[in-house]
């Protein structure tokens, strides 16, 4: 009796454990972007970091008061899949945000010669949902490609 017991406990927990994330693995998806920005800062210095992230993995930096963007990185196909499959999840084209404050965040998605930034304030501001989750979790991915 004490077996069964166990596994009537055990049986939904495994079953909820082993439920999948969001796959993002689909070679044939098309982005509604092809590269994007995300970038941040402001406060007392002004200083801004910026990241150009394209559709093959390659990251690029832009220096603090400087225009062009520098090699920094390359994700693996496996992570930009991941990337560009959660923000394009978000819509970005959909997003008519613009709310900066004295330390600022921003994504801008590019495609051809359109683009649309979404700006708001740090992290305890309001944002459009589901943004400030995408930009932690890049920015982090970001941070350990050095």
């Amino acid at each position: 009796m004490g077996t069964s017991r166990a596994i009537l406990f055990l049986l939904p927990l495994f079953i909820f454990a082993c439920k999948s994330a969001k796959h993002y693995d689909n070679p044939e998806r098309i982005y509604s972007f092809d590269e994007f920005i995300m970038g941040w800062g402001g406060g007392f210095t002004g200083e801004y970091e910026e990241y150009l992230i394209r559709r093959d993995g390659i990251v690029l930096q832009k220096n603090f008061g400087d225009d062009k963007f520098y090699p920094f990185g390359r994700f693996y196909e496996s992570s930009v899949s991941v990337i560009f499959g959660e923000l394009d999840d978000l819509k970005p084209w959909d997003i008519n945000w613009d709310k900066p404050s004295n330390l600022t965040q921003y994504v801008e998605v590019r495609k051809d010669a359109s683009k649309n930034r979404i700006i708001w304030g740090g992290h305890d501001s309001d944002h459009p949902p589901g943004i400030q989750e995408f930009f932690v979790n890049t920015r982090r991915k970001i941070r350990d490609l050095k």
